[in-house]
Order: structure tokens, then C-alpha cells, then sequence
């Protein structure tokens, strides 16, 4: 019964050298400098993080929203009301009440105007049909001024807009009072289309606000508005323009690996460093963990391009470098099993397999 046994033996022996190989779970190589692999037809580059990697992806970051993009919206500058189709138009002739309020003076303001017809008029007592449209309150003003002097001496004309119902603008998506808003005498930006849409919920994202114009949809960034004074970009609505804030679902981080607690993290508006988020999940498990094999697995410009950047955090003050690692949404942030876990995980599962073997000789000696 020996040859079985010599046998059985050397076949332990095979399978304990291929341990590596068959070690259980997934594994992460560590890099001493840049490299790049093609696997399965998804090419890999793996970069260590430096002083260097992190300037080169902060000037990334800042060149990736392009500001021309906006240029159609930021050059428009602030303009007078005009008058459009569905207006309320208010015309007062002082000492001249039946003028001003022929359908008596207990009436709203909106009720005893004049509503601006299909064809861009109004008709008022003396001055006929006077055409209003595309004009600003003090050009309809001018207008029924000089029409009137034939039957008035020297006429004092005041123009309002008492209802603003021909321009409008929408706000949608994760704001506290979604809705259609006028746009009146007072030019409207983003900002102030947020605010009087209640502000961005809890949920909203700051970083994906998009303005739609003439079926041309643009990217605002509200939060470089907001925080850093990029004023430029709180651009001036027009009628039908659709602003929506998108919901800050997409916006996670996925934590994996030899950490204390493996979990999902929500991005909130301010960016989130990469030991942020292994602070959030509890940091590493200093019983598993390689603390060589720290990685960030990012989509590259293609499906088929994957980036790896790998921070060395064996010398604790590395966890400075990594605090200055902004993470990007949808990344996932990878602790590698240290080697010595990785081993014990690989004898863990052929302990069975060996006992069995030890039982068996054990049977053919006797």
C-alpha cells in the first residue's frame, strides 16, 4: 500500500505549490510604477498614486466641464420685460378714470386690463387696436401716449404688466416645489429659479443640473456657483426653459475588500477623499488587509479601458496622500487580502481534502 500512499502524497505536495493560483476570491497585483495589461480584451492600467497622479487629475477635473459649452447662454445679458401673447396689460390715464377703469374700480387689476390677443394687440378706448408685442411697457406707453393727444390735452399714461402669462419657465426633479414658474419684469437666473422652487432637496445633486433650451441641453454647475463664485455661469432663463436637478442615486462609492465593513457610500456635494470613505467603512481590517494593496478601480475613456490607481498605506502617513484622492462617482475602492490571509483562506478549504487523504492512507496501511 506505500505506492498509494507516495502517490497521494506527492499529489498534496502539487496542490499546496499551486496554492497561490487557486487561492479563493478575487486579488489585486501590486505595482512599483506605472503598468499596463490587456485581460479578456479590457486593457488595464495600473498607476500607484503620487504627488504627481493626484496634480494631473486635479487639472483633469477642472479642464473636464468645458466653459464654451455656455457660451450661448452666458453671453445673453439682462434686457426690459417684453410683452407677449396672454399678458395682462394695465393702462392708467390719470384724471381719466373712465379711461382707466371703464369696467369699474372695485375690479383686480388682472380682471379690468387688457389681455393681449393672438395677434399681438389690445385694444384700448381712443388709441384703437395698439400693437404690443415683442415691446416693453414703456414703449406701449409712447405709443398710447401720442394716440391719445388728439383727445386728450397733454395725457399722463402709465403701462403695467398686472399678469405675467406668456413667458414661463419649468423646474423639475429633485427640488422641494417642482413646477411652471412666470417670468416677469425681474430677469430670472438659475439661482433664483432654484430658490423659488423651495432649493435642491436632500437628494438632489449639486453637480448634475441641466438646462434645456431649444432642444439643446446644457450642463450648469451650480455647485461652482454656489462655492467657488463662478458667477458667469448663473445664466439668465428664457421662456420654455427646463431646469432639472437629477437625484444623487448614481452618486456612489463601493468599498470592497478587507475592510472592517464592506459597504456602498453616497457622495454628498462636497467631494469625498478616498480615506473619507475607508474612514465611512470603517477602515482597513489590520488582521486581513495588505496595506500595499489599496486601489481604486475607475472607468477609463472606453468600455473596454479600466484605470487602477494603488496607494501604499504600510507607512501610516500615506493616508495624508489618499486624503487628497478625490473619489468620482461610481468608483470602487479595493483592499487586497494581505498574502499570509489569502494562504489561510486557500488551506482553510483543503483541510477537508486533506483529512480525507490522511483517513484513506490511513485505511490502506492497515
Amino acid at each position: 500500500m506505500k505506492p498509494i500512499s507516495t502517490a497521494l502524497c506527492a499529489s498534496l505536495m502539487a496542490t499546496l505549490v499551486m496554492g497561490c493560483t487557486l487561492t479563493p476570491g478575487s486579488h489585486l497585483e501590486v505595482a512599483e510604477a506605472r503598468t499596463h495589461f490587456e485581460q479578456n480584451g479590457v486593457r488595464v492600467t495600473l498607476q500607484p498614486i503620487t504627488p504627481s497622479v493626484i496634480a494631473e487629475l486635479e487639472q483633469m477635473n477642472t479642464s473636464a466641464f468645458d466653459p464654451a459649452s455656455l457660451t450661448d447662454l452666458t453671453d445673453v445679458s439682462e434686457s426690459p420685460y417684453t410683452i407677449g401673447i396672454g399678458d395682462v396689460i394695465t393702462v392708467v390715464v390719470w384724471e381719466h378714470p373712465e379711461l382707466t377703469s371703464p369696467l369699474g374700480q372695485f375690479r383686480a387689476s388682472d380682471e379690468q386690463g387688457n389681455v393681449v390677443y393672438e395677434d399681438g394687440t389690445i385694444f384700448y378706448p381712443y388709441a384703437g387696436n395698439v400693437p404690443v408685442l415683442g415691446k416693453t411697457v414703456t414703449e406701449v406707453r409712447r405709443m398710447i401716449t401720442e394716440r391719445l393727444q388728439t383727445y386728450i390735452e397733454n395725457p399722463q399714461v402709465d403701462v403695467r404688466v398686472a399678469a405675467y402669462k406668456s413667458q414661463k419657465y419649468l423646474v423639475s426633479g429633485d427640488v422641494t416645489q417642482p413646477g411652471v414658474f412666470p417670468i416677469n419684469n425681474v430677469p430670472q437666473r438659475v439661482l433664483d429659479a432654484l430658490y423659488t422652487a423651495g432649493g435642491i432637496s436632500s437628494e438632489g445633486n449639486l453637480h448634475a443640473v441641466t438646462l434645456t433650451r431649444d432642444n439643446q441641453q446644457y450642463h450648469i454647475p451650480v455647485y461652482d456657483i454656489l462655492y467657488d463664485g463662478q458667477q458667469q455661469f448663473n445664466v439668465l432663463l428664457q421662456d420654455d426653459d427646463v431646469l432639472h436637478v437629477q437625484d444623487s442615486a448614481p452618486r456612489q462609492i463601493f468599498v470592497m475588500g478587507e475592510v472592517v465593513r464592506p459597504q456602498s457610500v453616497a457622495l454628498s456635494s462636497q467631494p469625498m477623499s478616498l480615506t473619507e470613505v475607508l474612514s465611512q467603512a470603517g477602515g482597513l481590517n489590520e488582521l486581513r488587509a495588505d496595506a500595499r494593496g489599496v486601489f481604486v478601480i475607475r472607468d477609463g475613456q472606453s468600455p473596454s479601458d479600466i484605470l487602477v490607481y494603488q496607494v501604499d498605506v504600510h507607512q501610516a502617513y500615506n493616508f495624508a496622500l489618499a486624503d487628497e484622492f478625490v473619489l468620482k462617482p461610481r468608483d470602487i475602492v479595493y483592499v487586497s487580502a494581505a498574502p499570509i490571509t489569502r494562504w489561510n483562506r486557500f488551506i482553510s478549504n483543503i483541510l477537508p481534502s486533506i483529512t480525507s487523504i490522511r483517513t484513506l492512507d490511513d485505511i490502506n496501511q492497515n
